[in-house]
């Protein structure tokens, strides 16, 4: 067997077939005949289609992209998203231990707290005013207060 798969052929069919051949394919593209009688085209990078007439915008490097790229952006944005929900949540503790500080040494005479129950402290010099009777009902149907105190 000779060069492009044919036998027996003179130099003239031979020129003939390589000329076939080299023009067949497109945008620098390489011409295989493959048996029987069946052309194939081998193209060059960023072209595609039986003949590389057709430009291949995603190559297979670029389509790899595609897939790597977003996946990579998506993780990203879990990370961050994990990093600022344990940044807000330790800010949150932060302030909520300043607060209870603030509120321990704030010097209020009547409460302070220690842990989660308050401490109630008397107001020196002073005494609340005694209670003499009850406040007045007041009458949810007939949108007035009765006279009557409850027992």
């Amino acid at each position: 067997m000779s060069d492009y798969g044919v036998t027996n052929c003179t130099a003239e069919e031979r020129e003939r077939l390589r000329i076939q051949l080299h023009s067949y394919c497109l945008e620098g593209g390489y011409c295989r005949k493959i048996p029987p009688g069946k052309l194939y085209c081998q193209c060059l990078e960023g072209w595609k289609n039986d003949i590389c007439d057709t430009p291949d915008f995603l190559g297979a490097a670029d389509l790899k992209m595609v897939v790597v790229i977003p996946l990579v952006v998506v993780i990203a944005i879990i990370i961050l998203c994990v990093v600022i929900f344990f940044l807000v949540r330790r800010h949150r503790q932060h302030r909520a231990k300043e607060e209870r500080q603030r509120r321990e040494q704030s010097g209020n005479p009547l409460i302070n707290r220690r842990g989660n129950q308050p401490i109630y402290r008397p107001v020196s010099g002073t005494t609340a005013p005694a209670l003499q009777s009850q406040p007045p009902v007041w009458n949810v149907e007939t949108g007035s207060q009765r006279k009557e105190y409850l027992a």
